[in-house]
């Protein structure tokens, strides 16, 4: 299957226009070794489409504890505050490797 067949296919089943939506999920279909071994798109777009939506959820939730945290005092600071800070590295571990790497990191 062509690079332009793929993209049409994610094209087609994304209810998005996003054009780096579209992209990101073609870049995980590409390093998805299923997906080069079966080449049938429609199951394993489902599953890009999911996993980056997933990862996206997460990452928001992260950025939004990472604000509330930014407007507390440094004196305020206990124990919860560094777990929210080794959340948020941990996910942007997870979301750099699901974008970068063939073989994502398991937890």
């Amino acid at each position: 299957m062509q690079l332009s067949e793929i993209v049409r296919e994610v094209e087609q089943s994304l209810s998005s226009d996003d054009p780096s939506q579209i992209l990101t999920v073609v870049l995980l279909l590409l390093q998805s070794e299923a997906f080069q071994a079966d080449k049938s798109p429609k199951n394993h777009i489902r599953h890009a489409v999911l996993k980056l939506s997933s990862m996206t959820e997460q990452y928001g939730a992260v950025a939004k504890e990472l604000d509330s945290l930014a407007d507390t005092e440094p004196c305020e600071f206990d124990p919860q505050h560094i777990w929210t800070l080794i959340r948020a590295i941990k996910v942007q571990s997870k979301f750099v490797d699901l974008l970068t790497t063939t073989t994502p990191a398991h937890s």
